[in-house]
């Protein structure tokens, strides 16, 4: 039992590191800190930076357009977070009221989904923290201000090279798919196991919903290569059973022999196209 706790508790998901979202998220965090001290104002800074993290929990690795809208929502709740958190600290009936309003909301907020869930939470904790100590109305809005600026930041980085590569993360979700089918193609078929490729074929599916109301060309073609994706995967799983089936025969069938052939032939082919 403790083994197995131990093991959950330091096993890395190897398949959640992002590095390029670290790194700019360090970034924004880091930028104002510097800057905060160099010119002088290290409490601005602070606050800033503070903005900054809080609302780079919302980075992802979705499209440009949606993890803009979501991440600039963030500013506005982590500044408003602030700003109403610093005023309710005046007396503590204020601040228990203000903080048990603001957790019922952020409670409900779960219905929307995980995201909306832990922004909800992030701004919670935001709030109690500058709960802490009272500011005055000035005061209080100057750091809100500071706060959605370090959003406005972190967010400005997240959405960089949006004009560079427009389709950017739409491209690497289609590639990740076509990754993934290479790899079914050529792993063997098991009736216990699930259904493989479905994680990337939902996160393309997701990813690529932005994309309904784009009528141009690349557009288009990502839209049409996640449909034959789809298609792709169902007669590979087909081909993989018929496989699996026909090699467990103890004489040797050569409809066997050539399926896994072609599997192969697949999963080569695949690695050109992702």
């Amino acid at each position: 039992m403790a083994n197995a706790f131990w093991q959950t508790v330091v096993r890395i998901d190897a398949a959640r590191l992002t590095p390029e979202i670290a790194v700019r998220n360090t970034l924004g965090l880091i930028a104002p800190l510097v800057i905060g001290g160099l010119t002088g104002h290290p409490a601005g800074g602070a606050v800033v930076a503070i903005g900054a993290l809080n609302v780079c929990f919302s980075d992802s690795r979705e499209a440009y357009a949606v993890r803009g809208r979501r991440m600039l929502l963030a500013s506005v709740l982590v500044g408003l977070a602030v700003v109403m958190g610093a005023l309710s600290a005046r007396t503590s009936t204020t601040a228990t009221l203000a903080e048990t309003l603001w957790a019922f909301c952020a409670g409900m907020l779960i219905v929307l989904g995980q995201r909306a869930g832990d922004l909800g939470t992030v701004t919670l904790v935001t709030m109690i923290v500058f709960g802490a100590n009272q500011l005055s109305p000035h005061d209080a809005l100057t750091s809100g201000a500071l706060a959605f600026v370090g959003g406005l930041i972190q967010t400005a980085l997240s959405v960089s090279i949006w004009p560079v590569r427009p389709y950017g993360p739409e491209r690497d979700v289609i590639a990740d798919l076509y990754r993934s089918l290479s790899t079914l193609a050529v792993s063997p078929a098991g009736s216990t196991s699930a259904p493989p490729a479905t994680t990337e074929v939902v996160r393309a599916n997701e990813t690529l919903l932005s994309l309904e109301a784009d009528r141009s060309l690349e557009a288009e073609q990502l839209i049409f290569m996640l449909n034959q994706g789809e298609r792709l995967r169902l007669s590979l799983l087909t081909l993989r059973r018929l496989a699996h089936r026909l090699a467990r025969n103890e004489q040797s069938n050569p409809a066997a022999d050539q399926l896994r052939v072609i599997l192969d032939e697949a999963g080569a082919g695949g690695l050109p196209i992702a």
